[in-house]
């Protein structure tokens, strides 16, 4: 194959789309420098997936044309028809070595069509174009950013510094930035903790950031939130409150986290149902001290009795 002759081929304008595809498979074939070329048709019908009486009549065109020229010869046993391109011979230049020295400091300069190439050797006093190439790939190179990190925030452990990257990465936030690591700074003196507490506290809130806010409202002792029922409890706790207040005291009495809820969400009936624990209460510790059997009051009932028969 000939660079040059495909390269005049790419270039020429044929007859059809077909003539184009044979013309490049002929350049392909071509052996310098006479720029001779020999295949059968069905050679380059494989050569081209065209149908050999497609090849035939296109080669002909070509010939036409003026792009190739078939000549009186035949190669092989199978009698293989010979081609040449009609292109200007030209022979290539030669690939060897330059002398010639560019100024202190500058960098080779080759046309498009040059074969020379840098030699050490010769070219000592030049700097080799590839060596800066290199350098600076070499100077763009990315740092650990877990050092990087560890940069803005000395007083935090590496460890650290690593888990809550991951998930900084994890939540795509990009790198750790000086205004992050000052905002960090600020943050953690407004709750109180050390930086190094902060950073800890991100990674196992899986935060990217730290906030005195969300650290208050994730550590404040829970009141309410412990005190929750869910909808069956507190149907039980009503239907014990009733019958504490029908009882007078006798029976529902509720435990120490249902009492919580009530004290939260009905502080009312938290002081109704209290004081009637204090009159129980001190009606048993009197029935202790004297020995006697004291009648407790019975409340009214909610609903109307029965009349008396008469």
């Amino acid at each position: 194959m000939s660079f040059s002759a495909f390269v005049w081929a790419m270039s020429q304008t044929a007859p059809s789309s077909a003539a184009k595809l044979l013309l490049l498979a002929l350049a392909n074939l071509v052996r310098e420098p006479e720029l001779k070329a020999f295949a059968k048709a069905s050679t380059l019908a494989g050569m081209t997936q065209l149908n050999p009486k497609t090849v035939l009549s296109n080669l002909t065109l070509l010939e036409q044309a003026g792009l190739i020229v078939r000549l009186d010869e035949r190669y092989g046993l199978g009698g293989a028809p010979v081609f040449r391109l009609a292109m200007p011979a030209q022979s290539e230049p030669e690939i060897g070595l330059t002398s010639e020295v560019p100024k202190s400091g500058s960098a080779p300069t080759f046309s498009a069509k040059s074969t020379q190439f840098w030699n050490p050797l010769i070219n000592r006093s030049q700097s080799n174009p590839f060596e800066k190439k290199r350098a600076r790939k070499t100077s763009t190179q990315k740092t650990d950013p877990v050092e990087a990190a560890h940069s803005l925030l000395p007083d935090v452990l590496r460890p650290s510094l690593a888990d809550w990257l991951v998930v900084r990465k994890a939540k795509r936030a990009g790198a750790l930035t000086p205004t992050a690591a000052k905002g960090l700074r600020r943050e953690a003196s407004k709750a109180g903790v050390s930086v190094q507490t902060a950073v800890d506290f991100c990674c196992e809130a899986s935060w990217i950031g730290f906030r005195a806010d969300w650290y208050f409202t994730r550590t404040a002792a829970p009141t309410k939130a412990q005190s929750n029922l869910s909808f069956r409890e507190i149907n039980a706790v009503k239907s014990a409150l009733t019958n504490h207040e029908m009882s007078g005291g006798r029976i529902g009495r509720i435990d120490e986290r249902q009492l919580a809820w009530l004290r939260s969400e009905l502080p009312e009936k938290y002081g109704e149902y209290m004081r009637r624990e204090e009159e129980r209460l001190s009606m048993r510790s009197a029935v202790a001290a004297t020995g006697d059997i004291i009648e407790m009051p019975r409340p009214a009932l909610p609903f109307s009795t029965m009349p008396e028969r008469e």
